[in-house]
């Protein structure tokens, strides 16, 4: 089995209402998840809002997590960065806080080409002895890592352990596990997105690092359980129930900010706050998320409103012209 494996919560970042880091409602919140029996815990990716941390935050964020967690299980820290200096720094933090291993996301903001990626991702893999997981997601980075490419980098270097790829292809995850599992047997290939847990499973890959583990772990842990067990109908129902979950983030803004609302809707988080440029969920779209719980079970719809209360003297007069006598109750019985 691969080192990684299973559902690991991209966790999310909680927030004050003056933008600082909630660190008690966020480390509380990792104990929620690992109660609940995820397979691991990924620190400061995309949907933990990484791009908008300090450096000195996110090392910081990692520490404390990595102490909090104490081993329980293994904690990934995202540690990549619009430049090569910066991700090898904030990776040697990470192996020196005791980490389990480093994300590292493919440098935005610039054209990269395939010999720019094996360079950069050399560069990190030789200066940290620290397992790494190549993070691609392409549309928020604008360059995709080929399979030809991670196919090197794991003959090159081994302590790159694995790939958590955030984008909807099918096709690219059987790719994917046919070529890198020849490779490295033992190499983690982590679906970004849920709709491919089962499908990653069933090819062979290992698992999936998804948001709304955050909020619903239940349904992702039991189609991985499941899985391993044989139990092909069970992982079935479970991926049935993680699509469903899946629905609840689809609103208007960012999903970051959906994740935070439905975490609050199932009282799990009172700071819904996101960090600017991020804004927090607009009304109606607050609203559907609430009723995208209701639809799928996760939370009781609310009772209807009562009707305003007649007036006395509205309701005598009905009283009168139909024969009837009416009294107004005792308001203290």
């Amino acid at each position: 089995m691969a080192t990684f494996s299973g559902i690991i919560p991209p966790t999310v970042t909680l927030f004050n209402d003056d933008m600082s880091i909630d660190w008690d409602g966020t480390l509380r919140h990792l104990d929620w998840l690992i109660a609940a029996g995820v397979h691991g815990l990924f620190i400061m990716g995309t949907t933990g809002e990484f791009t908008l941390l300090s450096a000195t935050e996110r090392k910081e964020y990692a520490q404390k997590a990595v102490e909090h967690v104490k081993g329980r299980v293994p904690v990934i820290i995202g540690t990549g960065g619009v430049n090569t200096r910066e991700t090898i720094d904030l990776t040697r933090h990470a192996k020196g806080i005791g980490a389990d291993a480093a994300a590292v996301v493919t440098p935005f903001y610039q054209t990269l080409g395939d010999e720019q990626l094996l360079a950069h991702f050399g560069a990190v893999a030789n200066a940290v002895d620290l397992p790494i997981l190549v993070y691609n997601i392409p549309v928020f980075t604008g360059t995709a890592v080929s399979t030809p490419v991670l196919a090197q980098l794991a003959e090159e270097n081994d302590n790159i352990v694995g790939v958590k790829d955030s984008v909807d292809s099918a096709s690219l995850m059987r790719n994917r596990v046919q070529t890198l599992k020849r490779v490295r047997p033992d190499f983690s290939i982590l679906a970004g997105l849920s709709e491919h847990l089962l499908n990653t499973l069933m090819l062979g890959g290992d698992g999936a690092v998804i948001g709304e583990a955050n909020f619903a772990p239940g349904p992702g842990v039991a189609c991985v359980e499941a899985f391993r067990k044989g139990d092909y109908e069970g992982a079935r129902r479970g991926f049935l129930d993680l699509m469903r979950v899946a629905t609840v983030t689809q609103v208007p803004g960012t999903f970051q900010a959906a994740i935070k609302e439905a975490m609050r809707a199932l009282g799990q988080t009172e700071k819904t706050t996101v960090r600017m440029p991020g804004t927090p969920l607009a009304k109606e779209a607050r609203a559907q998320v609430r009723r995208n719980l209701e639809a799928i079970g996760m939370l009781q719809a609310a009772p209807p409103s009562a009707p305003e209360p007649a007036p006395v003297d509205d309701l005598n007069a009905e009283a009168t012209n139909t024969g009837a006598k009416m009294s107004v109750a005792n308001p203290d019985i």
